[in-house]
Formats: structure tokens, C-alpha cells, sequence
């Protein structure tokens, strides 16, 4: 199972990368790169930091945190964008 996880992982990361290169989604980028981290971040959270043994509250706050921070941070993006444009 981590062996995929793994892989997942590194698709993810691969995945990401492309986007950014090429610039595939314009204006969308940020929001998919975002949330693919996101998604790398609760799949680590949960397979390799074993989080997903953790008392029901607990997992709830960690995802709760990666679902803000990730908001935060398109949120924050498409702010500035509209200021400089």
C-alpha cells in the first residue's frame, strides 16, 4: 500500500509540475496545483504519518487545517491578482 501511495504521490507531483510548465490552465493553475498539494498533503497525513488511526476529532482538525491553509492560499492569489489588474 505505501508503494502506491507513493506512486500517487509522485503523479501527483509530476502532474503539477506540467501544469506549471506549460501553463495548461491559465488562470486555473493556481487553483489546480493548489489543490493537487492538498491532496498530497492529506495522502502523506494519512498513510505515512499514520493520521488516519487518530481519534475521530483529531482528523477532523488535520483536515480541516490542509482544507483552510489550501483556501488561504487561492484566496489570497486571486486577491492580489485582482489588485494588479
Amino acid at each position: 500500500m505505501p508503494f502506491a501511495i507513493w506512486l500517487i504521490l509522485i503523479a501527483c507531483t509530476l502532474a503539477s509540475f506540467d501544469i506549471f510548465e506549460r501553463r495548461l490552465l491559465g488562470p486555473l493553475s493556481t487553483l489546480v496545483i493548489v489543490t493537487i498539494a492538498a491532496v498530497k498533503a492529506r495522502l502523506v497525513l494519512r498513510h505515512f504519518m499514520e493520521a488516519a488511526q487518530a481519534p475521530g476529532n483529531w482528523r477532523f482538525l488535520y483536515e480541516t487545517w490542509i482544507f483552510v491553509a489550501a483556501a488561504i492560499i487561492v484566496i489570497g492569489h486571486y486577491v492580489a491578482l485582482m489588485r494588479v489588474t
